[in-house]
């Protein structure tokens, strides 16, 4: 099974809904935890949905589609870009796992590290992520992040 996590974009007039991705992750047990404890419209508005959960709290739903903000995305780039400078120049007070958590997951039955892994997702966020917030018209369109 796989963790397929995207950024997608639609026009807020557009009646089809029609959904254009913007960005996207696979298996980045750090960036889904940040959308888990970051996004403000992660709610449980379904009870009977299936979740995700990390740490036995409940947390973004497996079906659900979430809306995001641009400053909700320019936070996740700049804890990224703090995550990759502490590891180029060996500072700071906390480990990478303290701003980026991984652990387990949805769709993950074991314990998920910092590995090879972890930190080409954080790179490639801080490079891709830029690029997916221009894409947006922010007066027009509605930024959703969802996981399949």
């Amino acid at each position: 099974m796989g963790l397929d996590m995207y950024l997608t974009k639609r026009d807020k007039n557009d009646k089809s809904e029609k959904r254009k991705t913007v960005c996207y992750w696979r298996k980045a047990f750090g960036i889904l935890n940040w959308f888990n404890s970051n996004l403000k419209s992660v709610e449980r508005e379904d009870p009977n949905a299936p979740m995700c959960e990390w740490d036995d709290k409940p947390g973004i739903n497996c079906a659900g589609r979430y809306t995001v903000t641009k400053r909700e995305l320019e936070e996740l780039l700049s804890t990224c870009q703090d995550v990759l400078e502490s590891k180029v120049n060996k500072i700071g007070t906390y480990i990478p796992e303290d701003l980026l958590p991984v652990g387990k997951g949805c769709f993950c039955d074991a314990y998920v590290g910092i590995n090879d892994w972890w930190w080409y997702d954080i790179e490639r966020t801080v490079k891709e992520l830029p690029k997916a917030i221009k894409k947006v018209d922010w007066d027009n369109d509605i930024v959703e992040f969802y996981i399949s």
